[in-house]
């Protein structure tokens, strides 16, 4: 008989503990597991402290996200300079600032792109935004010509997203799939909870389960202001009306900072000087005061 395994798919977490604890709570069903995959963004919230240290007991197999390359750039010196002053990224220094030694050693440990092979399976490739870059926003229903460019760049059959914050799976003509699990934290499809998926290897081919988890968004909102998270950034204000609200208000925020930086005329600084960062804040039309 051939080997069968089950795999629980996750990414962007975003340090959302309630979010991460409702997904493993409804993962207790699909009992046993062979493995956990995190496609990055695990980082960027109150619980990321918690949350690595239970991918670690769990042995994951982890890519960094973006978030997670800007902690590693902020802690080894090669981030930009104003990253370490300007109002913009006051988050991420949060972020840094709130990681343990054995964190931020085992993130140092991770790769880039992870791959995952099991005795008598086809491997799986895992990646946050694609093959090619972490930064890269694949989404088939937006760009199916750019979905088959990044695929051809992988050997594995399998390749797993995230960054996008929106689940699919996609089975190209050659037979090979391409999955996103949804995000833990704030997906954008409009759902409102968490999402997650499994991969299931049946002997022959991986085929892939997408699965929803509505959690206590109140629990999620209380840890935001109970640990001064939220008071740390303009975004994450914006990342807790995501979690309201289904939707991508975070783009809506950045062009407003676009448009203020050329009304201002500082458009070509790579980084938001601090009054127009300020400014932005106080003027966006926030849903939930």
């Amino acid at each position: 008989m051939p080997p069968t395994y089950r795999l629980a798919v996750m990414a962007d977490i975003h340090g959302n503990l309630p979010g991460f604890e409702a997904v493993m709570a409804d993962l207790q069903q699909y009992q046993p597991l062979d493995g956990f995959l995190a496609a990055g963004d695990i980082v960027g919230g109150p619980g990321q402290e918690i949350i690595l240290q239970r991918l670690m007991a769990l042995h994951a197999v982890i890519a960094h996200g973006n978030g997670e390359v800007s902690v590693l750039q902020v802690v080894n010196g090669s981030a930009p300079a104003y990253v370490f002053t300007a109002s913009q990224f006051s988050l991420l220094r949060w972020v840094v600032e709130q990681l343990s030694p054995q964190s931020l050693a085992f993130l140092r440990s991770q790769p880039a792109q992870a791959v995952l092979t099991l005795p008598g399976a086809q491997a799986v490739r895992v990646v946050h935004g694609s093959p090619r870059s972490v930064d890269e926003l694949v989404n088939p229903l937006r760009s199916p010509a750019l979905l088959a460019e990044v695929m051809a760049l992988a050997a594995e059959p399998v390749v797993v997203f995230g960054h996008t914050h929106w689940p699919f799976q996609a089975r190209l003509d050659d037979g090979r799939l391409a999955l996103n699990p949804g995000a833990v934290c704030f997906p954008e499809d409009g759902y409102i909870g968490a999402q997650y998926a499994l991969l299931n290897w049946d002997g022959v081919q991986w085929t892939a389960q997408h699965h929803t988890v509505p959690y206590n968004l109140d629990e999620f909102r209380r840890s935001y202001r109970e640990s001064g998270f939220l008071a740390v950034s303009p975004l994450c204000r914006i990342y807790l009306e995501d979690i309201y609200s289904g939707k991508d208000t975070l783009h809506d925020f950045f062009n407003l900072c676009q448009r203020l930086a050329v009304a201002a005329g500082c458009a070509d600084l790579p980084y938001f000087p601090d009054e127009v960062w300020q400014q932005a804040a106080a003027t966006f039309p926030w849903d939930n005061p």
